[in-house]
């Protein structure tokens, strides 16, 4: 009995013994598996703070280029304010000029349109006077034609005179035109008579010349200086030169034609020892 206890004792502390191992062992095991349970936390902690860490990194990288897109930004839009600005300010200036120009546009302007009236109102002026002038005009005007034809019809009757005075006196006057010349005077084709003696002296004077030629050949004369030229009833018109004769020792001046240039218009010339002497009677026939 006392051997079944002791068994019993003995089976009843290894039971106890093994009991107590299993409770070390499940102590154990729990140990490890609070310590496996803590490295996992801690390991899952150090993944938090590791991933805590990243997103704290990746936010502050964020807030980073945010500050830094907002920095560009405010900068683009500084730099978008300063653009304009600097437009408004030279659209500014660009008006003011353009408004300078129209301004020295509108003054130049007005002073013209001034100017413009100051000539009308100096024109209206001077036609004022032109006008108070003009209400007397008509009456000026038939004055002046009553005595612009009271002139021409003085004018026409003083021509006829004239006319009829020519045709008395042109045969005398050419007689003592001629009868002048050949006494060394000189030649007028007016209507008074070159002698200031009677008309019947220059007849007579003619009539002692009658028949007799004058010696004009160019080739016996020394020409000086060219007078009036002398008309003929054909139109043409004589050279008449002062002159005087080579041979003569005196050298006295005469006036008178050229035998050579009478003989070529009028044929009033004949040769006499081989110098032309003009036919005073033909040539008086064709002088006008």
């Amino acid at each position: 009995m006392y051997g079944n206890q002791y068994n019993q004792d003995v089976q009843n502390q290894m039971s106890a013994a093994g009991q107590y191992g299993n409770f070390a062992n499940q102590d154990v095991a729990n140990r490890l598996n609070a310590n496996q349970a803590l490295a996992s936390t801690d390991a899952q902690q150090q993944q938090l703070r590791q991933a805590g860490t990243q997103l704290y990194g990746n936010l502050a990288d964020s807030q980073q280029s945010q500050r830094q897109n907002a920095l560009n930004s405010n900068r683009d839009f500084q730099l978008q304010g300063l653009n304009l600005q600097s437009g408004n300010y030279q659209n500014n200036i660009a008006n003011m000029l353009a408004s300078n120009d129209q301004r020295m546009n509108a003054a130049n302007a007005a002073n013209s349109q001034q100017n413009a009236l100051n000539t009308q109102k100096l024109n209206a002026a001077s036609m004022a006077g032109d006008t108070y002038q003009n209400q007397y005009l008509p009456q000026q005007q038939l004055a002046n034609v009553g005595a612009a034809r009271d002139d021409r019809a003085a004018l026409e009757l003083q021509a006829e005179i004239n006319k009829w005075d020519r045709s008395q006196q042109q045969p005398i006057q050419n007689v003592a035109n001629f009868v002048n010349l050949l006494n060394g005077g000189g030649y007028s084709n007016t209507t008074t008579p070159v002698y200031s003696n009677s008309a019947s002296q220059a007849i007579g004077g003619l009539s002692a010349l009658a028949g007799l030629f004058s010696l004009c050949d160019v080739r016996e004369k020394i020409l000086h200086i060219r007078l009036p030229d002398m008309p003929l009833t054909n139109g043409e018109f004589l050279e008449v030169w002062v002159f005087s004769y080579k041979d003569d020792p005196e050298q006295k001046i005469y006036s008178g034609p050229i035998a050579q240039e009478v003989e070529a218009k009028t044929g009033a010339v004949v040769e006499i020892n081989d110098r032309k002497h003009i036919d005073i009677e033909a040539f008086m026939k064709e002088v006008a």
